[in-house]
């Protein structure tokens, strides 16, 4: 299990970079088969924000130990995230 607390240790930069690899295949991943994407840098953008604003919103939960689940916290980032991203890249594959 990782620690709630790895902000500025060696370890905590080494946990980040390997969330943000994670992340970035399955965004990736998961837009591509979910939207219409005509344009790729477009999803790169797209990708970029969701990574950076999914960590944003765990460095946030673990820094103030906040009470929500991981479920709950996850639901609160796709009401945030979803209706942009997807006004953004195009509609639903058919």
């Amino acid at each position: 299990m990782v620690s709630r607390r790895t902000n500025g240790s060696y370890s905590g930069d080494l946990v980040a970079r390997q969330a943000r690899t994670i992340l970035t295949e399955a965004f990736a991943e998961h837009l591509h088969a979910r939207l219409a994407v005509d344009d790729e840098s477009q999803l790169e953008a797209a990708v970029a924000f969701l990574v950076g604003g999914l960590m944003g919103l765990l460095t946030w939960w673990l820094d103030r130990e906040a009470p929500y689940s991981a479920d709950e916290l996850y639901a609160r980032f796709e009401r945030l995230a979803a209706p942009g991203i997807e006004t953004s890249l195009g509609r639903d594959r058919a």
